[in-house]
C-alpha cells in the first residue's frame, strides 16, 4: 500500500483515493481532450456545473459550457490531431 499523499489544502487523501479520482476524472478528461470530444469532455462535469470566467465576464451552466467550449473544439483542422494534456513533470 502506498503512503498517504498531501494536498495543495494540507489535507491527506490515501493513494487509492487518488487512483480512482485519476481512473474516474482526470484520465477521462485527457482521453476527452486528447479526442477534442466534446461530449465525452463534458460529461466528466457534473450536471450543475456553473462555469464563472473572470476574464471573459462569463457566468454559466453546463449547457452554456459546452456550447462555449465546443466552439474552441470545433475550428480544429480534420481528421482532429490528438493533443497532449499530461501534467507537466
Amino acid at each position: 500500500m502506498r503512503p498517504p499523499a498531501p494536498t495543495a489544502l494540507g489535507t491527506v487523501v490515501s493513494m487509492s483515493e487518488l487512483d480512482e479520482i485519476n481512473r474516474d476524472v482526470w484520465l477521462p478528461f485527457q482521453r476527452a481532450y486528447a479526442r477534442l470530444d466534446i461530449e465525452s469532455f463534458v460529461a466528466v462535469r457534473h450536471a450543475d456545473l456553473i462555469r464563472v470566467e473572470i476574464a471573459g465576464r462569463w457566468i454559466g451552466d453546463l449547457d452554456g459550457y459546452r456550447e462555449r467550449t465546443s466552439l474552441g473544439f470545433d475550428p480544429c483542422p480534420q481528421p482532429r490531431r490528438p493533443m497532449n494534456c499530461d501534467p507537466i513533470s
